[in-house]
């Protein structure tokens, strides 16, 4: 299974905390609504030195290092 995701992008890659990235999806910060994404991105762009946008990605549902994760 799958689902959509919102993330902060950049040329640096995706936005992992104020000013860090990364190109690892799952390392990236990850919203359910593009609503939420958007909110986050207008709190924080005046910390980041870096253009930023929010892209619509796929992700594996759920994800590997969940915490709910069947040990079984």
């Amino acid at each position: 299974m799958h689902r959509t995701v919102f993330v902060i992008k950049s040329e640096k890659g995706f936005l992992q905390d104020v000013e860090k990235y990364t190109y690892t999806l799952d390392k990236a910060v990850q919203f359910a609504s593009f609503d939420t994404a958007t909110d986050k991105l207008k709190t924080v762009s005046g910390y980041l030195n870096t253009q930023c946008w929010i892209t619509e990605e796929t992700v594996p549902f759920p994800r590997k290092n969940s915490l709910f994760e069947s040990s079984f």
